[in-house]
């Protein structure tokens, strides 16, 4: 049952202003890390926390950043075609004039296939199918490099296909990244209209080709930028609302502008409805794809001040898809399965239902984003996810595929489960 407050708060939520920050922030195009999109969007997210009276901190850091310029594949024998690619993020690429091999189906990629494939010298080619989909393709990678490959190409079911990472899945944040041997080798994925005419042409014969991807990978500046809104009561007491800010090669507007607009919103209604416990709005940089290193550099930096949040809702890629879902666990392959926080969930669930709302919940088996430096330093956090969005690390993920009315409907529930978190401290 709602209260009278409760009900004008939703009410004050617009699904208009939601999709007005979606749009705003992606009108410059992807936002790499230390770009100069997110650079305006950094400049625009602190504008508008001015502008609903919020404290306005940055916090600068460094983190590897990557930016694609251009990925192809070219197919010059037994006939000449030319395949666009999308890099695996953080791959290494390739020189100027490209690396040119014979092309070679590895099937899964499994050690057994790749034990009884001659990849050495060879570009390899793994098909990723959707019953049993790949995420982090770096330890993969690296297996293709030990046998001698010298490229890699994922074919993904999709078209166009997602855009993956060259990170391992490890939680272990030291092993992130796989030392390759004897080199490192670059990756690239097609989508799965290419890789149906190039497979025909595999199973006549020999093809060969040239694989190109020009990419920028290095380490630049970003930051971590920081709304606080004070409580009425325990202003002592935080509850943060927090989503990262960066994109992968693609314009991002679900994954993750749909977070950062839902936040921005609510900064702008809780300087409306004070609530009693403060209330911290981040936008966090560097935190594709699984590093989370904005969040990580966040809770290193405030490690002492750690004891007085109350709660932390990270909103991560909720734009589009089905139903909205509270991940209530994560694993990694060497950690997990950590559980979200039962109390939060618990709100989200109540505020849910009493806004006449379905939401339903998920596991993720890629650690659990953003919450998961928090939780990993026993702070209690919750996540919110549309997990089978079709267009997730696409570039479809655009504003046309956007329904800022269910933009609303997340805002909604987090708001509402804010409030009375903060009544409850």
């Amino acid at each position: 049952m709602l209260k009278n407050e409760e009900k004008n708060l939703v009410l004050d939520i617009s699904a208009d202003k939601i999709f007005a920050h979606i749009r705003n922030m992606c009108a410059h195009g992807p936002r790499y890390i230390g770009s100069e999109a997110d650079s305006k969007a950094i400049e625009y997210f602190k504008k508008n926390l001015s502008e609903y009276g919020a404290e306005v901190i940055e916090e600068e850091f460094e983190a590897l950043a990557f930016e694609e310029r251009k990925a192809i594949l070219k197919i010059s024998s037994p006939i000449e075609m030319e395949i666009p690619c999308k890099a695996v993020f953080f791959t290494k690429p390739t020189p100027p004039e490209g690396i040119s091999g014979e092309l070679v189906f590895v099937g899964s990629g499994s050690k057994e296939e790749f034990e009884k494939t001659n990849v050495e010298g060879k570009i390899v080619i793994v098909e990723n199918s959707p019953e049993s989909p790949k995420g982090a393709l770096g330890l993969e990678i690296a297996l293709a490099a030990s046998k001698g490959a010298e490229a890699y190409v994922l074919a993904h079911f999709a078209s166009p296909p997602y855009v993956l990472m060259a990170e391992t899945g490890y939680f272990d944040r030291s092993k992130r990244f796989m030392r390759m041997e004897p080199k490192e080798i670059p990756a690239v994925i097609i989508g799965s209209l290419y890789w149906k005419k190039l497979y025909s042409l595999i199973e006549k014969g020999t093809v060969k080709g040239t694989l190109l991807i020009d990419a920028i990978r290095e380490t630049r500046k970003t930051k971590n930028i920081r709304g606080i809104i004070p409580g009425k009561k325990y202003p002592e007491k935080r509850i943060l609302l927090v989503a990262h800010r960066d994109t992968v090669s693609c314009l991002g507007s679900s994954d993750n502008t749909s977070g950062n607009a839902i936040i921005l919103e609510l900064a702008r209604v809780f300087s409306k409805y004070r609530l009693d416990a403060t209330i911290e709005i981040v936008s966090f940089g560097a935190g594709e794809v699984l590093g989370c290193v904005g969040s990580w550099t966040y809770v290193e930096k405030h490690k002492d001040e750690l004891r007085d949040v109350v709660g932390v809702i990270n909103l991560d890629a909720v734009g589009f898809g089905g139903h909205l879902r509270i991940v209530t666990e994560g694993s990694w392959i060497d950690a997990g399965p950590i559980k979200t926080d039962a109390k939060i969930n618990r709100l989200l669930e109540e505020a849910a239902k009493d806004l006449n709302y379905v939401i339903k919940h998920t596991v993720c088996m890629l650690g659990l984003s953003d919450a998961t430096p928090f939780l990993a330093n026993n702070v209690p956090a919750a996540w919110l996810w549309k997990y089978d969005d079709p267009y997730w690390h696409t570039d479809l993920d655009t504003l046309e595929n956007i329904d800022p009315n269910s933009l609303k409907v997340t805002a909604e529930i987090v708001g509402l489960a804010a409030k009375r978190l903060s009544e409850i401290t």
